[in-house]
Parts: structure tokens; C-alpha cells; sequence
């Protein structure tokens, strides 16, 4: 029909003087538009095994789903009728799951080649903002250092430094801060970031790298930090052009300003003793790796070790005050005040005994709990290099098919708020979860709990963000941090863990000038 389309439109209304030969052009262009349809039709491979993805509800003219979903991720992602299906944030469009287990191990499990994060990390403007470097090098670089240099048989070793420098990072962070025996200080999650940021410079990179007091390079960092958020955020909703030069390249000038000012400080610390030196420092020595290269990755490397642990420690005191029991807290205090002997070096030995297991162990559960409730929403993100096919959720016998240069996107917060794996009180902060105290029988896959991601990228610094977690509640509440005012709700706005709506207010004692650590 599609060839012979123009030839009997020719025949019916032919061209004659005086007459319009537009019949004619438009049967070609409806013979030209129909053998397009069937050329389409035979490169997606037809087949009745294969279904479509549908789309999300809510969507809007022209901007598609992007104000829906940024106005409330978590509401927006429950409220779909499907547990599989597409979004478009204005023009730039992905398959989201969302609670499908056995599809999301799929993806998780695909290798690079047929399912890329790079290309997909790349793509929402990593690859500016980061670094090519960081993209392509930096995530394998970072589990090589963990295995190598800070878990297995360096666990021992790794934790006691992080415990040493978290105090000390703590005492620096609110000594300054007024005189008196307590301060007020005027956002917790702040605190908390300087003091991870403090700690973990130390300890991966060395003891020089930062100086006592109010060092610069620190607010530098956590600012350029918070430009990546805010950038990936608003990019995400944008057309990528657009998103490019507003959002991803005056990111990318304030990172090349700070890989130039950490390079400064990484060349007076290579001039001293390895003593003082972390172990991703000592390792790009050894390499031969030049100042801005090292100053590059140790930027890309922090971005991924510290700011969600720090937003964990701080959700987890909030949570904790806000919505756990009275006995909850006191075991709690409890477990804080043994763990804290220990990282303050008061009592000897590695392990925690003082007041009893029962007690350091609800720190751990707390942090999970928290975990938990502020998953991300979109979490692991992939760029199909090939045809893919995943299981529907409504018909066994029957396929989805991600198509090559699709990107799909692994929702994390969904399934840790599912009812049917959590209960009916999925929603609520309860540290008593039967997964948390008997984990011999009921602890949950990373499907269940996919805050830690799942398949061949997950968390490689897992048990590390779980000590950062219970050692800042711990510190927290061992310093007798209380808060001042209202507690903002949660927010699901930043491509991190959820953070809150706005500053929270505490008041902590001041720390200690001098330690005996």
C-alpha cells in the first residue's frame, strides 16, 4: 500500500494545467511516512512476547513530569499505579523502577557492557561537574583503596583512625564557637559535614592537608559540594544543552579553582613525613601521580565517602529525638557513652563493653532505621548499550525491552516504604524492626534495603558509612547536643540522602582544646 500509494493517487487527480499538484506530493509524503512506520516497526523486533513500558500519571504540557516529581519525589514515585514506567522531565526521559525486585536485579546485575553507569553518571553531568577522570577511574580507584588500604585486615586500624579524628574533628568544630560550656549552633547538618569533611581529609588523605580553626578549604569544598547537588537537580529537569552551560559548567570552573588550591595543599604535605600521610595520598605518591591529578580524584573520591554519611549521622540524631521512644533514648545514651569512652580513648581495648552490647548495638539500628527512611529516590542510574529485556510485572510470559541508548533509573526509597516487605508501619521510625534485632533470620537483601544500592555497584564503603553513622550519634548525644526550635520535615530535593526542609538549631557542649587520645 505504501508503494502504491502515490502511483493510484496519480491516477485518480492528475496533473493538469491550471490544478494543484499537491495530491500528488502529499501521497508521497504519506507512502514516504509509511514505509518509515514499518522500518520502525521491523528494527524494535516485534514480537507478541513484548509489551510497552507505560507512563507515569501527572504528566503536564510541555515539561512532562518534571514538576510533579520535584514538588514531592516520594509522593510522585508511590503514588504510580506501575511498578515499572517512563518519565519525561522535560524532554530528557528514563525508565524508572520502582519495587520490582526481580527487574531491578536485573538492571543491577547487567555488566558495564550492557548496561553502563558511566555513560549514565556521564550523562546527567558528572562528567563536567567531576571530571572525566573521576567518572571513568574514580569509582574503581575508590573500591581498590577500601580493599587495600582500609577494610580486611586493616579494619582494626582503619576504625580506631576514623574514631581518633572524628573526636578531634568534633572538639575543633564547636571549640571556637563562643565561650561558655555549651554553643548554639545555627544548622546541625552543617556541623556534622565540617566534621566528617575534617575527619575524613585526615585520616584518607593526612593529618596536614587541614589546619585547626576555621580552614577555608573546607567551606570551599562543602560549597562546591553543594553546586554539584543543586546543578544535578535542577540539570535533571532541564534539556541537556540547557542544563550544560546553566548548570554543569560553571560547576565544572569551580571545581577546576579548588583541584588548583587542594593541589597547593597535597604538595607541602607530599614534602613531609609518610607518617602523616592518609592512605589514598601515599597511594598516588607511590603511583607517580601529579598534585592536580591526586587534588582531582581526592575531590571526586570525598564527594562519594563523606556528605551522605554526614547526612546520615545527623538524620539519625533527629530521627532518633524527634520520633524515638523514651526508652529508646536512653539505651541510646547509654550506648553512646561506652562508645565514646573508647574513641576518646578513656577506656583500653578495641572493644565496645562498657554498659553492655545491648546498648552500643541500638546505635547500629538506629542508623539503619534512618538509612532506611531517607533513601534516595532515584538512586542507581544506567545507559542501555544494547537491547535489553526485563520481566514484566504483569504478564510472566511477556517482556519489557529497555532499547539501546535508554536510561533507565533504580528507585531506592520505594522499597524500603513498601508494606508488604515492612509492614504497615513501613513509614514509621521503629529501630525495633525484627531485621535489625534478629538479622540471623530476617535480615532483608538489598532489594528490600537498597539504601546501600545493589548488584555490581554496590557500596563498596558500606561498613565504613555505617561506623561515620553510629559514631556521630554517638558523639552527638555524648556531647549533649539539644535541639533548639522546630525540626523542618524531611526533603527529597538533593540527589543525596534526604536532608531537611531547613537549618535545625542545636546547642552542644564546647569541645576540648587538649585530649589524651
Amino acid at each position: 500500500a505504501a508503494f502504491a500509494a502515490p502511483y493510484i493517487t496519480f491516477k485518480i487527480s492528475p496533473h493538469v494545467a491550471g490544478e494543484s499538484p499537491y495530491p500528488i506530493a502529499t501521497a508521497f509524503l504519506l507512502g514516504i511516512f509509511s514505509i518509515l512506520c514499518l522500518s520502525l516497526r521491523h528494527s524494535r523486533k516485534y514480537d507478541e512476547r513484548y509489551t510497552e513500558i507505560p507512563y507515569a500519571t501527572k504528566a503536564l504540557p510541555l515539561v512532562g513530569h518534571a514538576i510533579s516529581y520535584k514538588s514531592d519525589p516520594v509522593s510522585f514515585l508511590l503514588s504510580q499505579p506501575f511498578p515499572i514506567f517512563r518519565v519525561n522531565f522535560a524532554s530528557r526521559r528514563m525508565i524508572v523502577i520502582r519495587g520490582d525486585a526481580v527487574a531491578a536485579s536485573s538492571i543491577a546485575r547487567a555488566p558495564e557492557s550492557a548496561m553502563s553507569a558511566r555513560q549514565a553518571v556521564e550523562e546527567v553531568g558528572f562528567g563536567k561537574m567531576l571530571g572525566m577522570r573521576n567518572v571513568h577511574s574514580g569509582t574503581q580507584l575508590h573500591k581498590r583503596l577500601l580493599k587495600d588500604k582500609m577494610l580486611g585486615k586493616k579494619w582494626g586500624w582503619a576504625r580506631r583512625c576514623l574514631r581518633t579524628a572524628l573526636v578531634e574533628a568534633m572538639d575543633v568544630e564547636t571549640l571556637g564557637k563562643g565561650a561558655g560550656a555549651t554553643v548554639q549552633v545555627p544548622d546541625l547538618l552543617h556541623l556534622v559535614r565540617r566534621v566528617v569533611l575534617r575527619a575524613s581529609l585526615c585520616v584518607y588523605v593526612g593529618k596536614n592537608i587541614v589546619v585547626n580553626g576555621n580552614d577555608g578549604l573546607l567551606d570551599d569544598m562543602m560549597i562546591f559540594q553543594d553546586a554539584v547537588e543543586n546543578a544535578t537537580a535542577t540539570g535533571a529537569v532541564l534539556p541537556r544543552t540547557i542544563a550544560d552551560y546553566a548548570c554543569w559548567r560553571p560547576v565544572e570552573r569551580k571545581r577546576r579553582t579548588l583541584v588548583i588550591r587542594l593541589a597547593g595543599r597535597l604538595e607541602c604535605a607530599w614534602g613531609g613525613s609518610d607518617e602523616d600521610l592518609g592512605p589514598w595520598a601515599r597511594s598516588f605518591r607511590e603511583t607517580g601521580m601529579g598534585e592536580e591529578e591526586a587534588a582531582d580524584l581526592i575531590i571526586g573520591l570525598l564527594f562519594a565517602a563523606h556528605k551522605n554519611p554526614a547526612i546520615g549521622g545527623a538524620q539519625s540524631f533527629l530521627y532518633l529525638m524527634t520520633e524515638g521512644t523514651a526508652e529508646v533514648v536512653e539505651k541510646a545514651r547509654r550506648g553512646a557513652s561506652a562508645r565514646v569512652a573508647f574513641m576518646e580513648g578513656r577506656v583500653e581495648g578495641d572493644d565496645i563493653n562498657v554498659g553492655g552490647r545491648a546498648d552500643d548495638e541500638i546505635l547500629g539500628r538506629i542508623a539503619k532505621e534512618t538509612l532506611r527512611l531517607t533513601a534516595h529516590t532515584i538512586g542507581a542510574i544506567r545507559v542501555a548499550q544494547k537491547d535489553f529485556p526485563i520481566p514484566s510485572p504483569h504478564d510472566p510470559k511477556k517482556e519489557y525491552i529497555v532499547r539501546r541508548g535508554e536510561t533507565v533509573a533504580l528507585s531506592h526509597v520505594p522499597s524500603n516504604l513498601d508494606r508488604h516487605s515492612w509492614g504497615d508501619n513501613s513509614e514509621a521510625f521503629d529501630p525495633h524492626r525484627r531485621e535489625w534485632t534478629e538479622p540471623g533470620r530476617w535480615k532483608p537483601d538489598s532489594y528490600k534495603f537498597t539504601t546501600f544500592s545493589h548488584g555490581v555497584h554496590y557500596c563498596p564503603g558500606e561498613r565504613i558509612a555505617q561506623e561515620i553513622i553510629e559514631n556521630i550519634l554517638a558523639l552527638l548525644l555524648e556531647r549533649g547536643a539539644k535541639i533548639v526550635g522546630d525540626v523542618p520535615p524531611v526533603s527529597f530535593e538533593r540527589a543525596t540522602l534526604a536532608q531537611r526542609g531547613s537549618y535545625v538549631v542545636v546547642q552542644i557542649r564546647r569541645g576540648q582544646s587538649s585530649r589524651k587520645n
